[in-house]
């Protein structure tokens, strides 16, 4: 009996000590990542957290901005100009997530949302003969904020190269994960305006259709050139 309440109390204090332990990690781990986009600009972007240089952005990359939650300044400068100099309140996250940011110094970029499918078929859809209405073929592209400050609330792969291969339950068939891409500046204002247009022409919705498929396509044809 002493023998088998000893590895009882042997197992509390293990578990005890895993608990602590990861409490104390909790308490030390980055836990905001900041997204820097330079996608649009023409010189790289030197990236300060607190008034101390923390990375480099080329041109046309994305940087990451990992640090703890909290209170920060944030201050961007490319070559003489201060692009973006603020105070944020980086949100705490849930244990063990992350809290997420996009930076769009400027606000030249634009973005939406792709979903990427695993175990299924991609399909672009037949030649948009969507029966449904303008608007709901307006919202095919899940446009972001436009925003230069924005929490990223979906996206598991945030302009950067996708896995061509994930690794899901077995009892699953599938998956679906979602990509943050860049979209030029005129075809996200052109999807961004239909969607409040209430009236409109068999024109007008063809080429709006022809704009939803090449924007996937593209994206398409993208990751597959990243893979090859």
């Amino acid at each position: 009996m002493r023998g088998a309440g000893t590895q009882v109390i042997g197992t509390i204090v293990g578990l005890g000590l895993l608990w602590g332990g990861a409490k104390a990690y909790e308490s030390v781990r980055t836990n905001v990542c900041v997204y820097v986009d330079n996608g649009a600009g023409s010189a790289p972007l030197v990236v300060s957290l607190d008034n101390e240089v923390k990375l480099a952005v080329e041109p046309g990359e994305v940087g990451k901005l990992e640090c703890r939650a909290g209170e920060r300044r944030i201050t961007i400068n490319r070559l003489s100009d201060v692009v973006f100099n603020e105070v944020k309140q980086l949100t705490t996250p849930a244990v063990g997530k992350t809290t997420r940011y996009m930076l769009n110094p400027e606000g030249k970029n634009r973005y939406w949302v792709r979903p990427i499918l695993y175990g299924h078929q991609w399909q672009l859809g037949e030649q948009v003969d969507y029966k449904d209405k303008y608007e709901q073929l307006a919202h095919r592209i899940e446009l972001l904020s436009t925003d230069d400050w924005f929490e990223l609330e979906k996206g598991d792969f945030v302009l950067e190269q996708v896995p061509d291969s994930i690794r899901v339950d077995q009892t699953s068939r599938g998956a679906t994960r979602y990509e943050v891409c860049r979209i030029e500046r005129a075809e996200h204002d052109y999807i961004a305006n239909a969607r409040r247009d209430t009236h409109w022409t068999e024109q007008e919705f063809g080429r709006l259709s022809q704009l939803v498929r090449s924007v996937m396509e593209a994206a398409e044809e993208q990751e597959l050139a990243a893979h090859q």
